[in-house]
């Protein structure tokens, strides 16, 4: 069971202060039209009731205005957040190590978050027409207004599982059916973003554990994760020395297909790319690249390194490495995300050469999840402070059951999948909360 905990109300001067700028929008309005029609000068009009009419027009814009800025998530978050509702008290947790800072009182707990993001998932299930197919699923944005994709929805699909829903509105069959339209010909698929009709490993290293997991056949599960095997060649794709893409497919063949040849391939070529970092202790971290030109002075990279802890870790689990020398790598590069305080949002361009042209697809990072999601995985109790910090990390830009970007005020279908593991995880393993 999922802990909860007793978030205090909204403090009474946001929501004064919130009702109050609603009420004077209203004053402001009466006062611009006043001055307008008081002040403009006679020679701009003709009739007289010429210059009300353009001072009340002018007002109301204003107001129009002036609402939908009160309406925006910013400044509704400044003035006024939703109170959550007062729960019963918890028995007391255990004594826990310490960590380097306070809790936050009034966070909400991870059942009311995994509560919210169910309906918020929910809610975002949409129809679409691509072509000649009729699609449902989702597209990796929460709210926009695109046709489901098949990486929006095979994040849709995680989560079904992660937030356990259980609605009939949401018809895995027809679900899966759709992501499997949704297919290059030669099977696998691509970013909507990506050039010609060629399947890219690392969006068919995603797409398909999801489809798996929802309840694939098992004969159109066998094609696809041979199909995947065929993409994953480290030497036919130049994409596959971009650390992303290797461990994004390593993790799915992991998890699919743990006796094949490649995930042995893989995980040696994510092994030989560690880099080390300074330190009183061994360190060792990943950049965005493991071979090549542009690999020359890349440095490690706090997002890339806990990706490709979590994926040696489910390797380590299931076929693990009688020399040690993957569990040493994953040890030094946990003593490295120990450490960090790097919790950006960031994206990265992945690029590739297509004839002439640059065939580039954006992927995004969450961070302050996957280093959570790292430690959860492979570390033990001395990584509990710094799991904390990284899990509070998460917390912080969740909103309702799903996590906005604060540059761009978005809020994307992949920053919940990871906000919501990360904290489900961290909560299953009853550590204090908030963190």
């Amino acid at each position: 069971m999922l802990p909860t905990e007793n978030p205090v109300r909204t403090p009474v001067w946001r929501a004064v202060l919130f009702h109050l700028v609603r009420l004077g929008l209203l004053g402001f309005c009466f006062a611009a039209y006043s001055l307008l029609a008081d002040y403009l000068p006679d020679s701009w009009f003709g009739p007289a009731w010429v210059r009300y009419v353009f001072a009340g027009m002018c007002a109301a814009l204003l107001g129009i205005g002036l609402f939908y800025l009160l309406r925006s998530p910013p400044v509704r978050d400044l003035l006024g957040p939703e109170a959550a509702p007062v729960q019963p008290a918890q028995p007391v947790q255990p004594a826990q190590p310490a960590v380097d800072a306070a809790p936050r009182p009034g966070a909400p707990s991870v059942q009311q978050i995994i509560d919210a993001g169910r309906a918020r998932l929910l809610a975002d299930l949409r129809d679409g027409v691509r072509g000649d197919l009729r699609l449902r699923g989702w597209s990796q944005v929460i709210g926009d207004s695109s046709p489901p994709g098949a990486v929006g929805t095979a994040y849709g699909l995680r989560l079904v599982q992660a937030l356990d829903v259980r609605d009939p509105a949401v018809d895995l069959a027809q679900i899966v059916g759709s992501v499997l339209d949704m297919q290059l010909p030669g099977g696998g698929w691509a970013a909507r973003s990506q050039r010609g009709n060629i399947a890219r490993p690392e969006m068919t290293a995603f797409v398909l554990p999801a489809l798996v997991r929802a309840g694939l056949d098992t004969a159109t599960r066998t094609s696809l994760v041979a199909r995947l095997e065929e993409l994953a060649d480290l030497d036919a794709d130049p994409g596959m020395s971009i650390t992303t893409v290797l461990a994004v497919t390593l993790a799915a063949l992991a998890e699919l297909a743990p006796s094949s040849p490649r995930v042995a391939e893989l995980s040696g070529a994510l092994a030989r790319g560690a880099r080390t970092v300074g330190g009183s202790a061994p360190m060792v971290g990943w950049g965005r690249w493991l071979q090549g030109r542009s690999a020359l002075g890349d440095e490690p990279v706090v997002t890339q390194t806990a990706r490709v802890v979590v994926a040696l870790d489910r390797v380590e689990r299931l076929n693990p490495d009688r020399s040690g020398r993957r569990a040493e790598l994953i040890e030094a590069a946990l003593r490295w995300l120990r450490s960090t305080v790097d919790f950006e949002v960031w994206d990265e361009k992945i690029s590739r050469r297509y004839g002439e042209e640059t065939d580039l697809v954006v992927t995004g990072h969450f961070t302050a999840a996957w280093v959570a999601r790292a430690l959860l995985a492979a570390g033990g109790e001395d990584d509990v402070p710094a799991l904390r910090r990284a899990v509070r990390a998460v917390l912080d830009s969740q909103r309702g059951g799903v996590w906005r970007r604060a540059r761009t005020g978005s809020e994307p279908i992949w920053m919940m999948y990871q906000g919501i593991v990360a904290l489900r995880g961290y909560a299953l393993r009853n550590h204090p909360w908030p963190p």
